[in-house]
């Protein structure tokens, strides 16, 4: 039932919008396709535990669980948070990715200050330390960083984008 209405409001929803292409598609030929064109599609719409599905399974697509967030965006409320969850079996480590929880933060203060390019700045830095080499970032995406340097990494080509 559920599954059934969330489609229904996601069409009569698209109608407002005639310019957005919407296409509806069962998981496993949806994830074939995003698995195989994934440049294809620029917002995935889909309720909670498919969602879920989806991005863990095109998550290294991008350097894994540790370099996503999502956002849930709501009449009255806003919500972003990294997909993966607590990862338990890094607690105490020193060593997890920092990157999606940096990146969700980032998604909140866009959605409140939308002319401030936070996200943007952001996503640059990230990719600025992804080149600098293996030294800083985490063992998650082949490095061998602390999570306090990666973080310490992000900040500093964050605050040279706030600069320039």
């Amino acid at each position: 039932m559920s599954e059934g209405l969330f489609l229904q409001s996601v069409l009569d929803v698209a109608k407002e919008f005639p310019d957005v292409i919407v296409d509806h598609n069962l998981l496993d030929s949806f994830m074939f396709k995003v698995i195989q064109h994934p440049a294809e599609y620029d917002v995935i719409l889909a309720p909670n535990t498919w969602g879920n599905l989806i991005s863990n399974a095109i998550a290294p697509m991008v350097g894994g669980l540790g370099m996503v967030y999502g956002i849930n965006v709501g009449e009255n409320l806003v919500v972003a948070e990294p997909i993966h969850g607590t990862p338990a079996h890094l607690e105490g480590k020193g060593n997890a990715n920092p990157a999606a929880t940096i990146r969700s933060a980032a998604a909140l203060l866009q959605y409140l200050l939308p002319k401030q390019n936070f996200l943007s700045h952001i996503d640059h830095s990230i990719l600025e330390v992804l080149t600098e080499g293996l030294d800083k970032v985490t063992p998650d995406i082949g490095g061998t960083a602390t999570t306090e340097v990666m973080g310490d990494a992000i900040l500093r080509h964050f605050r040279t984008h706030l600069q320039a």
